[in-house]
């Protein structure tokens, strides 16, 4: 039995190409592993995509800022009446 912690998981842009859902773009604008220029290919590979940009939260917006974070997970997820996807 493989376990999920040593799995390799990779993700292509194409991957979501024919994605029938909504995607919501979460970002943080000092983000060390994110850079701007990955953020700006986010949103030009997924123009039609819900962003936020958090401020001064890092990598982890989830753990640095999660007042505010997941509302907006929760709030996207009940607007979403199909499937979604979260980057």
């Amino acid at each position: 039995m493989k376990s999920i912690l040593t799995e390799q998981f990779y993700f292509f842009p194409d991957d979501l190409k024919t994605w029938p859902g909504k995607v919501l773009i979460l970002q943080s604008d000092d983000d060390p592993a994110t850079k701007l220029e990955m953020r700006l290919a986010l949103r030009n590979l997924y123009p039609q995509a819900h962003i936020h940009t958090f401020h001064q939260a890092g990598h982890t917006p989830f753990l640095s800022q999660p007042d505010e974070f997941y509302p907006r997970v929760w709030t996207f997820l009940q607007k979403t009446d199909q499937k979604a996807a979260l980057f």
